[in-house]
């Protein structure tokens, strides 16, 4: 995404970085998959991105970015 403004980057997203301080990033193994996850003390974690290069993990809806996850891993 390209975006072109005179205003400084962390003006405009202040916001979402406050949001995101909660929460802690981890990779972890979930389905034979890296997945990168994003969760807090209170909540379950949630999918961000894949992290694999195999086509069909992409394609697999149950690894799609925002999925809630029940467990920490396998």
């Amino acid at each position: 995404m390209v975006f072109h403004s005179i205003i400084p980057l962390e003006v405009i997203f202040q916001d979402e970085n406050k949001e995101q301080a909660n929460f802690v990033t981890k990779i972890i193994m979930y389905n034979g998959c890296k997945v990168e996850v994003m969760a807090s003390n209170n909540s379950l974690p949630q999918i961000r991105r894949l992290h694999s290069t195999s086509l069909k993990d992409y394609l697999d809806p149950k690894l799609q970015p925002g999925t809630i996850l029940d467990t920490f891993g396998q």
